[in-house]
């Protein structure tokens, strides 16, 4: 895989010095200075350039060679490429369910690995002690916490936190290899109804954007292999 693409790189760098793409030195300039300022001190950015076998002089030219591949692939694939609202709406239309979100719960749970202990628990948060408290003193391992979607976690779990009410709680529940839970719902949130497609259109645009470009990236990069000679040393 790494050949492969040290290949296409090489071939891609061909490429464009043939269709005279150039890259101001200002710019390559500007490039190099922001690695540099990523390392600490240039004790540091030195040893980079020596583990790399690079000269200031080797990492200029990469630099320059790999701003070049980029405004080639700039000119000739991603300023050519064009998603009409057509193709925007049509997807939108076949990929409905990925623009709404199920049923979904604020879940916190006491997990201990006591079967008698759990039921001393579940006593005492029915005589109204805080749940938070009681996690904070008995709870033994973490559990699961935070928003879950209806359907994530395994059947048992799902169909016990789905049937609590806001601010209830659960009776003890084994899951094997685990301990005994018991679950607290801090909040419910509905089904959210599918955003509309002024909502999502922009990002509708940039998957089909891009999902077009590495079509047209292979289509490229296949052409340049027929018609060049690679020999591999």
């Amino acid at each position: 895989k790494t050949l492969e693409t040290l290949i296409e790189d090489r071939l891609l760098l061909q490429e464009a010095r043939r269709k005279g793409i150039d890259v101001e030195e200002r710019l390559v300039a500007s490039r190099f200075e922001r690695i540099r300022k990523g390392f600490n001190t240039d004790e540091e950015f030195s040893i980079m350039l020596s583990e790399q076998g690079l000269s200031i002089d080797g990492l200029t030219k990469r630099i320059k060679e790999q701003m070049l591949v980029e405004a080639f692939i700039v000119s000739e694939i991603r300023n050519r490429i064009f998603i009409g609202p057509k193709e925007v709406t049509d997807f939108y239309e076949d990929h409905k369910e990925e623009f709404s979100l199920p049923e979904r719960v604020d879940v916190d749970n006491i997990l201990v690995t006591d079967k008698l202990l759990a039921e001393d628990i579940h006593a005492k948060l029915k005589l109204g002690l805080d749940f938070n408290a009681v996690k904070e003193n008995y709870s033994e391992k973490e559990g699961i916490s935070g928003v879950v979607k209806k359907g994530e976690l395994r059947r048992e779990i799902d169909e016990v936190i789905f049937s609590l009410a806001e601010a209830t709680f659960s009776a003890p529940i084994e899951i094997k290899d685990k301990g005994y839970f018991i679950f607290f719902i801090r909040k419910k949130y509905p089904p959210d109804e599918r955003k509309g497609l002024i909502e999502v259109q922009e990002r509708i645009r940039d998957l089909l954007s891009e999902r077009e470009f590495q079509k047209k990236l292979s289509m490229l990069l296949e052409e340049l292999k027929k018609k060049s000679y690679i020999v591999i040393k």
